[in-house]
């Protein structure tokens, strides 16, 4: 049982049972006790339900992240769609900074033009104008789940090695 369930059953019980007990020990009449009873536990329901329709809190590993790690693509997913179903704001703006440090690993910055033909090149050019639209812009789900995956599939280029460099 939820923490948060049995808070409320503690306190429904309290409402409903000790406090007409109470109320009847000292001499009221039991239809009112038994109103104390109904007024108490609307008064519980009153102050606990809003709690229950929160949304849940998913939670967040203590492991060190490394920048534009898979964990952080696969945070990045779980807050892709607001309440409403539309594509939430914040997931549009965690998916383009997630996207300029993936992009700084390899040494390219994603809203730099002398570095706008090389992000083009290891994006994609259809992932690329998404992740340079103008922030009015609300892409698709299905658009964020294209970028995800374009984002997990860029890996730090190697360091250069002697022979990549036609020195041996």
């Amino acid at each position: 049982m939820r923490t948060l369930d049995l808070r409320m059953a503690i306190r429904l019980a309290l409402a409903t049972v000790v406090l007409p007990a109470a109320a009847w020990a000292i001499g009221i009449n039991w239809v009112y006790c038994l109103l104390i009873a109904a007024a108490a536990a609307a008064g519980v329901a009153a102050l606990e339900l809003p709690a229950l329709g929160r949304e849940p809190n998913w939670p967040v590993p203590d492991e060190a992240r490394h920048d534009g790690g898979r964990r952080e693509i696969a945070y990045l997913s779980w807050m892709l769609t607001s309440r409403h179903g539309g594509t939430d704001r914040a997931a549009v703006l965690r998916l383009r900074e997630t996207a300029r440090r993936r992009l700084a690993l390899r040494g390219i910055d994603l809203e730099a033009t002398a570095d706008m033909q090389r992000a083009r090149d290891v994006l994609g050019p259809h992932i690329h104008s998404i992740l340079l639209s103008d922030q009015g812009f609300s892409p698709s789900h299905r658009q964020i789940v294209q970028c995800i995956e374009a984002l997990e599939r860029l890996v730090p280029d190697p360091p250069p090695t002697l022979r990549s460099l036609g020195q041996e």
